[in-house]
């Protein structure tokens, strides 16, 4: 007959393989049962996590101190006090399962098998050891004398140290960030004599790629949270988009303001009342089209449902090679990139919000502008000389403002006298624009944008994972909370 010991240590040893198992899922990003399933539903809940350690590491160190003390428990004389504290650590273990259990099935609706082997473990050591205590008539005292410390330290290593292990791997795999490109000799086009290898091609589109993955990702999930809310009525999608996006009716006034609006590009010689129809016609799925994103984002929220990359598809860029213009703490856990023109509407727009955000979370956000003028915007690449050469000053962040403010105003001779109104060094300021200076950092941001494949503004890297567009405000704050590794309440 096997030992009770044994049959603990083997159980300790299939829970410790379940929890490796998951915590290489969460570090490198893989699908742990496949693309789609239960388990990535689970995984990338809010839930799978505390302070940015997943319970999966948390469960190692609960195995491997479960195993440690099974294994002590085949020694005769310390059989008994092993047995006591390994039922007592599976009952504080299985605690918290229970309502990790309830999220599975009534938030995120969605099972993970290895979390519920897990359970089913912890729950089969508790009776097993409890039950060798009822047999063995020592289930009095519950707790007894707690283990002195050279018993403790072990147990509490075992606990701990997997924890340690996956936060300090998890930094340096943030730090290395290696590029998405496939560094590949291959050649696989030509070009008359010119030989074109996997390399260049996937450097060259590597920001299309990864953008299309991102919207199709997203595409996908938007369609998972209306399935997900469509389940709860009883309906379908179809009908449940009818039910929840309102479209209100379009009035006369807007069907004339957009004519109004438009009214270069209406056709010519087509009658009024022929356009005021199919202005309305327009006007009216614009109007559905907002209210169906809308309640998209709604769902999202409720079912706290983000897109989480995993690592390997991190950028491989240097956040701030030449000491350019950054604000906030240089090791802030959430590193924003923003390739950025001073003549560019929007991105006067993505500006104003990061920099309130930044403002608002300090020692959360590192925030880092890096220039890239293009060549439609006739003044942006002077005025992108002369902010770096306030960067010198420190001034670079007060002369941006200024004229993110004023676009349409940026000539040399209204860049300068801003530069004059702040208080700059105008000495100091031409020194640097005649010297080629700020000219060479204006230059070498735009040659870096152009390796990565920019070709719009704005562009973005959230530690090291491109964003064509900045998220929804607060999808921005889900966005920074979870890099951040602040926890999330249902």
């Amino acid at each position: 007959m096997i030992s009770i010991p044994i049959i603990l240590l083997l159980l300790g040893l299939v829970g410790l393989v379940d929890a490796v198992y998951l915590t290489h899922a969460h570090l490198f990003g893989v699908a742990a049962c496949g693309a789609g399933s239960g388990c990535d539903a689970v995984m990338a809940s809010p839930y799978a996590r505390i302070f940015g350690i997943p319970l999966s590491a948390l469960g190692v160190g609960l195995y491997l101190a479960i195993i440690g003390l099974a294994w002590r428990a085949m020694v005769p004389d310390d059989r008994h006090e092993s047995v006591r504290w390994l039922s007592l650590l599976s009952l504080v273990a299985i605690v918290p399962t229970v309502p990790l259990l309830y999220l599975q099935g009534f938030v995120i609706e969605a099972w993970c098998p290895f979390c519920l082997l897990s359970s089913a473990l912890l729950t089969t050591i508790l009776v097993v050891s409890w039950l060798d205590r009822r047999r063995h008539d020592l289930l009095v005292p519950g707790l007894g004398e707690l283990p002195g410390w050279r018993q403790a330290l072990p147990l509490l290593a075992a606990l701990c140290v997997p924890a340690i292990l996956f936060a300090s791997i998890d930094r340096q795999l943030s730090a290395a960030a290696p590029p998405a490109v496939q560094e590949s000799n291959h050649v696989v086009a030509r070009v008359g004599a010119r030989q074109i290898t996997l390399a260049e091609m996937d450097r060259a589109i590597q920001l299309n790629l990864s953008e299309t993955r991102t919207e199709m990702r997203n595409e996908w999930l938007d369609l998972q949270v209306l399935e997900a809310a469509a389940r709860e009525k009883g309906v379908e999608v179809r009908v449940l988009l009818q039910q929840e996006v309102a479209i209100e009716p379009v009035t006369q006034q807007e069907i004339d303001d957009f004519f109004d609006a438009n009214k270069t590009r209406m056709p010519t010689g087509v009658p009024r009342a022929r356009l005021d129809p199919q202005i309305r016609d327009q006007l009216r799925r614009e109007g559905g089209q907002r209210g169906r994103i809308e309640y998209i984002q709604s769902l999202r929220r409720r079912f706290f449902t983000e897109l989480s990359p995993p690592p390997s598809e991190r950028f491989g860029i240097d956040a701030n090679p030449r000491g350019g213009p950054e604000r906030g703490l240089a090791n802030a856990p959430v590193t924003i990139i923003a390739f950025s023109d001073l003549q560019c509407s929007y991105c006067a727009r993505a500006h104003r919000r990061l920099d309130a955000l930044q403002n608002q979370r300090p020692n959360d956000i590192r925030l880092i502008y890096r220039h890239f003028p293009l060549d439609m915007h006739a003044h942006a690449r002077y005025a992108a000389e002369v902010a770096a050469c306030a960067d010198q000053q420190d001034q670079f962040w007060d002369l941006a403002d200024v004229m993110f403010n004023n676009q349409k105003q940026l000539k040399g001779a209204q860049v300068r006298a801003y530069a004059k109104e702040l208080g700059l060094d105008m000495e100091q300021l031409n020194t640097c624009l005649e010297s080629g200076a700020g000219s060479a950092a204006v230059a070498a941001d735009v040659a870096e944008g152009d390796e990565l494949g920019i070709h719009s503004t704005p562009s973005f890297f959230v530690n090291g994972h491109f964003l064509k567009n900045l998220p929804s405000e607060a999808g921005m704050e889900a966005l920074i909370d979870r890099l951040a590794g602040v926890p999330t309440s249902p």
